[in-house]
């Protein structure tokens, strides 16, 4: 194999230039990355574990949320029977909530009472499950401390909980708030090899590492602590009580990048090599013209072989073709102006009619590439403060300033005027002012100052003349300096984007009717400043302003006699709306009026109590159903659980719960003197999904069970 001399000694030359730097980049570049690599890991660790920390807070928070929405004190227990069973039913209510809880326990020291969600407790069984492990996890805590910290964790039984003075917070607890939880759901993180401490003390250590180790990574705070072949990341929660150390195994977290640093060092020599290789042959070849021109003209007899003078011969003969390249480039303009000239004259003839076939002149066209194939067409006229360059229309610069979907042909009639046809093959009329704005700008990006008139867009290529008579006559008659674009009909009023807020206006109608004042004037305000920014009629925004006009008139008190002259003063303004500057005001005499009439029936006794006999027809209306629940009733009216209870036992003496309980008791009396039903059936026709249950409270209400009050009932 015969290797050109002038290859080698280029593979040699670029490989002792290129392989120094190379190399020394890739053992760079590897150090680097490898050392990035694990600082990168560390941090999305950490970051990870911070995340499945912050969720463990989250679920000791809503510990704490449980603890403070369980209030029934010790005396109310003892005295009413009805207040045992609201409480067990708020412990079976809080833990169907949460399904990290396996159990909720309250007890109370005094008087010996344990109240359980699930199981039953006793005094004896409570302190020997709790009493030793309850001790230790108090011993050295003040009272005050313990009240500080809410929630304590400690080990009974195996199992994870969390005790709580009851109440929580209060100054005088007197009793024990016991939460047993699953430790595989309540524990974000318990995939992991982990240790989780509280205060100074190890809680749980899944992680098989020694104890010295663990404190000392926890001791650094939030850091990466390395003890070849692991690394401990340590992180806090924020109130400092909890902390958690995580171990990483460096040999298995890092071992493919080893693996692939190894191949990177290897394929970039290869790649070196191989690119040394080709550089030297696409060097030989680029160097093979030369040469063989060389032998050409020697051929030729222009240059001798061994003649001193080949160089500059054989630099005179390639500018000799450079010359002729030149010859070459300015025929082809020649051509292509020739070519620009006919274009032209065809789409004057378009823009002024004088053809007898459309389809002729537009297969005559299509020869000049000039395709009318669009659904609309455009004619504009662009009048120039000076003569644009010849090269200009050569390079068919505006032709470029067409969006995706447009099509722009152009044509010089005149010294300072540009005869523009836009096709487009969409309606998206509203795209047409950006067009024109970018062929303004490369119109002055040549010195070029320009105003712009346009015609109507148009569908059939036979009426494209109808645009242009309209460009002309803005051309003519419209004397608006300051306007750079001039349209005979502007885009948004040929295909405009309609806006219509009814989104807005549902959200208001519910906003209104669950009495949310800052949600509707939120809303009231997001419509008014949309009726600003949009493109909007004047009779489209008084159609809004009716709909919220209607939708804030529900809210008005018709009590009230002075309602009425208020309800007249708004029809009379708004029958004078003509500008969406009008609508925007009225829609903010609409805010100030719904802010004074839900204030007002707020701090009003008769509101409060027509919003209880709705509270108590919903219930009327659900409470047979399977999954009904008390907390429906509170999310329907927008209120919070403890809210609804204060609200209904204020204006009923009787809790919610108890007041269902009644109702359903009463209708099972019912159904027992009417009809056959089972008790399993009754209970499921009212509601309960547990036969035992029902008999209980039935019990509890009547001092009967249910078969025995059939039976009295029947006699």
């Amino acid at each position: 194999m015969n290797i050109p001399k002038t290859a080698v000694r280029n593979f040699i030359t670029y490989f002792i230039v290129f392989s120094i730097p190379v190399i020394s980049l890739v053992f760079f570049t590897h150090t680097q990355l490898i050392k990035k690599f694990q600082t990168t890991t560390y941090n999305l660790e950490l970051s990870y574990q911070n995340n499945k920390l912050n969720d463990f807070e989250q679920n000791i928070n809503k510990l704490i949320d449980i603890a403070s929405q369980i209030k029934i004190s010790e005396t109310e227990l003892n005295e009413n029977i009805m207040s045992r069973i609201d409480l067990i039913d708020q412990l079976r209510y809080c833990k169907a909530l949460n399904n990290t809880l396996e159990e909720i326990i309250l007890y109370f020291p005094d008087s010996s009472l344990v109240y359980a969600a699930q199981s039953t407790y006793t005094q004896n069984t409570f302190k020997a499950l709790f009493g030793p492990s309850l001790s230790s996890a108090l011993s050295g805590i003040s009272e005050d401390e313990w009240n500080a910290k809410g929630l304590i964790p400690l080990f009974s039984d195996g199992k994870l909980c969390f005790i709580a003075p009851y109440p929580i917070y209060s100054l005088y607890p007197y009793g024990y708030l016991v939460f047993i939880v699953q430790q595989g759901r309540f524990m974000p993180f318990s995939q992991q090899e982990y240790a989780l401490y509280y205060d100074e003390t190890c809680l749980i250590n899944k992680t098989g590492r020694p104890q010295y180790d663990l404190d000392y990574a926890r001791s650094n705070g939030t850091s990466v602590t390395t003890a070849n072949p692991y690394s401990y990341l340590s992180s806090s929660m924020s109130g400092g009580d909890y902390s958690l150390v995580t171990v990483l195994n460096d040999e298995e977290t890092f071992y493919d990048f080893y693996h692939a640093r190894q191949l990177f060092i290897l394929t970039s020599i290869i790649v070196c090599t191989l690119s040394m290789i080709l550089l030297s042959y696409f060097s030989y070849q680029s160097y093979k013209p030369y040469r063989d021109l060389k032998h050409a003209l020697q051929r030729t007899g222009l240059i001798h072989e061994r003649s001193t003078n080949a160089k500059p011969e054989i630099y005179q003969a390639i500018q000799t073709m450079d010359l002729l390249t030149k010859h070459n480039r300015l025929l082809d303009e020649q051509l292509i102006q020739e070519q620009y000239v006919s274009r032209s004259l065809l789409l004057n003839r378009l823009l002024n009619n004088q053809y007898d076939n459309i389809e002729t002149i537009n297969k005559s066209l299509e020869n000049y590439r000039v395709i009318l194939n669009s659904t609309y067409f455009t004619v504009c006229i662009f009048r120039l403060n000076k003569k644009p360059s010849p090269q200009f229309f050569l390079d068919n610069m505006l032709y470029y300033a067409a969006h995706p979907g447009f099509s722009v042909y152009c044509t010089l009639e005149s010294d300072l005027r540009i005869y523009a046809v836009i096709g487009s093959i969409s309606n998206q009329n509203t795209q047409l002012d950006s067009l024109f704005r970018k062929m303004l700008q490369i119109l002055n990006g040549e010195g070029i100052s320009a105003e712009l008139y346009v015609g109507s867009p148009v569908m059939e290529k036979d009426q494209i003349h109808i645009s242009y008579i309209e460009a002309l006559s803005k051309y003519n008659y419209d004397d608006l300096p300051d306007n750079k674009i001039h349209y005979y009909h502007s885009p948004a009023s040929i295909n405009p984007v309609l806006f219509y807020p009814q989104m807005e206006l549902n959200s208001l109608r519910s906003a209104v009717a669950s009495e949310n004042k800052d949600s509707a004037i939120e809303i009231l305000e997001c419509i008014s400043s949309q009726l600003l920014s949009e493109t909007l009629s004047y009779s489209m925004a008084k159609t809004v302003c009716y709909e919220v006009f209607h939708i804030v008139c529900q809210g008005l008190s018709t009590e009230q006699p002075e309602s009425f002259q208020t309800i007249n003063r708004y029809l009379s303004k708004l029958s004078k709306i003509k500008t969406c500057e009008d609508a925007a005001a009225f829609l903010t005499l609409m805010k100030k009026s719904l802010s004074d009439t839900v204030s007002v029936c707020k701090s009003s006794e008769e509101c409060s109590n027509l919003k209880m006999e709705r509270i108590q027809s919903y219930i009327m209306e659900h409470f047979t159903e399977p999954d009904f629940y008390l907390g429906a009733v509170a999310e329907h009216f927008s209120l919070s659980l403890n809210n609804l209870s204060q609200q209904f036992k204020r204006h009923l003496g009787i809790s919610p719960a108890k007041y269902i309980t009644v109702l359903k008791i009463d209708q099972a009396k019912e159904l027992l003197t009417k009809t056959n039903m089972t008790i399993k059936d009754i209970a499921a026709h009212i509601g309960y999904s547990d036969s035992s249950i029902f008999v209980k409270n039935f019990k509890t209400i009547t001092s009967l069970t249910p078969n025995q009050y059939r039976n009295s009932m029947r006699q």
